[in-house]
C-alpha cells in the first residue's frame, strides 16, 4: 500500500501548492470562473484556494478515506473545469492561480489520475505518508518521500507544461 499512499500524498501535495497559488494570485482562477458563469468568481477563487489548501494539508497529515474521498471530487471538479475551459475557448485553465496554463486533455487525464488515485484511497483506505514510512529504514523512507516529491513534480509538469507543436 506504500505505493498508493505515495500517489495519494502527492496529489494533496499539488492540490495544496495549487491553493495557494490560488490565494497569493486569484486573478487566474478568477477570470475563469467568472467566464464559466461562476457568481462572485473573486470571492469563490478564494474559497476554493483555502479548501484546497486545508484538503491538501490534511489528507498529508492525517490521510484516509474522508480526506482521500474529498480529494478524488476535488481532482474531478478540476478535470470538469479544464474540460469546460477547453470547450469555452479560454486562454487559462485556472488551477495555479494567475500563471495557469491553457487548458489542454492531458491537463484533464491528469486530474482523472489524482482522482482514481484517491478514489483508490478512499474505498481502500490508505494511511498517511508518516504512517506509511513509519519503521522502515533511513534509505527506505528517504526514496518514499523523494519518490512523493517527484511524482507530485510529474503532475505539476504535465498540467502547466506548454502543448508541443506539430510540424
Amino acid at each position: 500500500m506504500i505505493l498508493l499512499a505515495i500517489a495519494v500524498a502527492a496529489a494533496a501535495a499539488v492540490l495544496l501548492g495549487a491553493g495557494v497559488a490560488k490565494l497569493l494570485q486569484p486573478a487566474g482562477t478568477a477570470a475563469v470562473l467568472a467566464a464559466l458563469g461562476v457568481p462572485s468568481p473573486a470571492t469563490a477563487a478564494r474559497v476554493l484556494g483555502t479548501g484546497e489548501v486545508v484538503l491538501g494539508a490534511a489528507t498529508l497529515v492525517a490521510a484516509g478515506p474522508i480526506t482521500s474521498g474529498l480529494v478524488a471530487l476535488t481532482y474531478a471538479g478540476a478535470a470538469a473545469t479544464v474540460v469546460a475551459a477547453r470547450r469555452a475557448g479560454l486562454g487559462t485553465c485556472g488551477c495555479f492561480g494567475a500563471r495557469s496554463p491553457a487548458p489542454r486533455p492531458l491537463h484533464a487525464a491528469v486530474d482523472l489520475g489524482c482522482a482514481a488515485a484517491a478514489a483508490v484511497g478512499a474505498i481502500v483506505g490508505v494511511e498517511p505518508l508518516a504512517e506509511a514510512i513509519s519503521g522502515r529504514s533511513t534509505a527506505e523512507a528517504t526514496a518514499v518521500v523523494a519518490g512523493t516529491i517527484a511524482l507530485a513534480a510529474l503532475v505539476v509538469l504535465a498540467s502547466t507544461a506548454p502543448a508541443r507543436q506539430v510540424r
